[in-house]
């Protein structure tokens, strides 16, 4: 008997030996488990992107700083395996942030700026890790129609231009690009668009050179340069002011080239007759003339006449007065000229042929012409033969007829004919 008591003994002592090693007691007499000290480790460092790791120079991408963390965490704890609770946590705001190619691409707190066309590592670190992309920086892309202006001329706040009657102005159209430039654009690259609100005022008849206008007539038009394809660019044209003026003051309207187009014709009796460069009249240099020549004259038969006209632009004025810039290389051009020249108004065709006259100055039964001193043009002391304001029967008129006589016998007679003006304003 006392042999099994020991026994029961025995047993009753190891449980309370297993207890004792099982249990640990607390300062306040209770029990608990053992101390497990959590730990946190950072495992790895991993930069993202929200979208394309490419953008145009001026443009941004955002960059993500992600850590990964591993902790070991109390037996049975939700989520964790092993021990161990992974989790993730974004660190952009407190990564530092470098850039090993700035010249191509800066970075700040993630946010990756192209600078110019290029690639460009981007690095993030955070504690003891780090990670790196390549980013591609493009040229920069246009973003928006700026301004249009003409060819040479400082841009004006306005954008409001002037040109004389008669020239030919090209113009440019600028853009903004993505990384604030602005620049001229590249129309062999990006198709324009041109236009004129008046095209009786100035045109771009030319389809292969659109961009340039003729000046046609007196007056505003608004020029506008659109993109033929605006693929997301806004706005994509703009608008400039074209104010054409008067090449003198005693001419508001010319006759000029490209519209205007000049004929000669002389008389059966001219003998040896002719004009040198007809097409000074119509180049817009009042410098330049047209001479008419009568080398032998023979009574009032010997006549040399030059046809100006403009079958497809303005018209004459009813109203107004119409007239020649003339001079003389000798330098007697007088009153006495005009009883060997005369003036009509007359009606061409497109090619500035068949012209019927419509109403005639400086004969005998015509309206008497007006000859005005101007002073000196170029070399040439010039004046302006004007007729009187025209009447209803050059209503239908596009162009005007100078005929030149050497009267009643002469040798070498000469006339210089620098201009024609549709609208003249001559001097008082």
């Amino acid at each position: 008997m006392r042999k099994q008591g020991w026994r029961v003994h025995d047993w009753s002592a190891a449980v309370a030996l297993g207890v004792a090693v099982l249990v640990t007691a607390c300062g306040d007499g209770s029990v608990r488990s053992p101390d497990i000290v959590p730990t946190s480790r950072l495992e790895a460092l991993r930069i993202e992107a929200t979208g394309p790791l490419s953008t145009p120079a001026g443009t941004q991408i955002q960059l993500r700083a992600i850590a990964d963390f591993v902790r070991t965490v109390p037996p049975g704890t939700q989520g964790a395996e092993e021990g161990e609770l992974r989790s993730s946590e974004d660190v952009t705001e407190r990564a530092t942030w470098s850039s090993l190619a700035e010249a191509v691409a800066t970075v700040d707190a993630g946010v990756v700026t192209g600078v110019a066309s290029g690639e460009a590592s981007i690095r993030a670190r955070f504690q003891d890790k780090s990670d790196s992309v390549t980013v591609t920086v493009t040229d920069a892309v246009l973003e928006a129609v700026e301004f249009v202006k003409p060819e040479g001329v400082a841009r004006r706040s306005d954008d409001r231009y002037q040109a004389l009657q008669g020239s030919v102005v090209p113009f440019e159209i600028f853009g903004r690009f993505s990384n604030g430039d602005v620049r001229e654009l590249d129309t062999d690259a990006r198709a324009v668009n041109w236009s004129s609100s008046v095209p009786t005022v100035a045109d771009n008849a030319d389809d292969t050179r659109p961009e340039r206008f003729d000046a046609l007539l007196p007056g505003e038009t608004a020029i506008t340069g659109a993109l033929a394809s605006p693929d997301g660019v806004s706005p994509s044209e703009a608008v400039a002011t074209l104010n054409v003026l008067p090449r003198s003051d005693v001419c508001r309207l010319e006759l000029l080239a490209p519209g205007a187009q000049v004929t000669t014709e002389a008389s059966d009796l001219c003998i040896g007759c002719n004009v040198e460069q007809p097409g000074a009249i119509i180049d817009g240099d009042d410098s330049s003339f047209a001479r008419l020549s009568i080398p032998l004259g023979l009574l009032t038969q010997s006549v040399q006449s030059v046809i100006v006209s403009n079958p497809q632009g303005a018209g004459l004025t009813v109203g107004e007065p119409a007239a020649f810039l003339i001079s003389r290389n000798s330098g007697l051009l007088s009153l006495e000229l005009l009883s060997g020249v005369e003036v009509a108004t007359v009606s061409c065709d497109v090619n500035g042929e068949n012209c019927l006259e419509r109403e005639r100055f400086g004969d005998d039964a015509g309206a008497p012409l007006k000859l005005s001193l101007l002073g000196a043009v170029g070399a040439e002391e010039v004046r302006l033969l004007s007729t009187p304001a025209l009447g209803a029967a050059s209503a239908e008129a596009n162009g005007l007829r100078l005929d030149f006589s050497a009267g009643l016998l002469s040798a070498a007679a000469e006339l210089n004919v620098h201009t024609a003006c549709a609208v003249s304003l001559p001097p008082e």
